[in-house]
């Protein structure tokens, strides 16, 4: 006799949460933009004293426009200011840090300012690999 109300109630309580959780006509959560996670080990042997990126855009399409119509130039992406902030990433050390430009964003040029005066340049698509390694 009590296991009754006790079903009663749990659909009660089920009964909405199910309807909204299964509605159609519900609008999709949307993700929030994030940017790019990489983790970056120095083997270089020297201290990394700045680290700029940016972004490769991916190249457009062509739209099969006549002669005589120039297409829409889009403006190229800018380096990025320094990610480290003034931080540094010791020999043997690693960090983990967010490129800019969004996740949708695969492929980046990175520039490294050793403290022995060199300058270390790649690239990395960190939708393949999430880890660059500076050597």
């Amino acid at each position: 006799m009590t296991l009754k109300p006790i079903l009663i109630l749990l659909a009660a309580l089920s009964g909405p949460a199910l309807a909204q959780d299964t509605d159609p006509a519900a609008e999709p959560t949307v993700a929030p933009p994030r940017d790019a996670l990489v983790t970056l080990i120095n083997n270089s042997g020297a201290m990394v004293m700045h680290f700029f990126a940016t972004p490769v855009l991916p190249e457009p399409e062509s739209s099969g426009q006549s002669a005589g119509i120039a297409p829409t130039a889009t403006a190229a992406p800018t380096e990025s200011a320094d990610l480290l902030a003034g931080g540094v990433i010791s020999p043997g050390s690693n960090a983990v840090l967010n490129l800019p430009g969004g996740a949708d964003i695969c492929t980046f040029t990175l520039r490294f300012e050793l403290r022995d005066q060199r300058i270390v340049q790649g690239s990395a698509d960190v939708c393949a690999s999430d880890v660059y390694v500076i050597e």
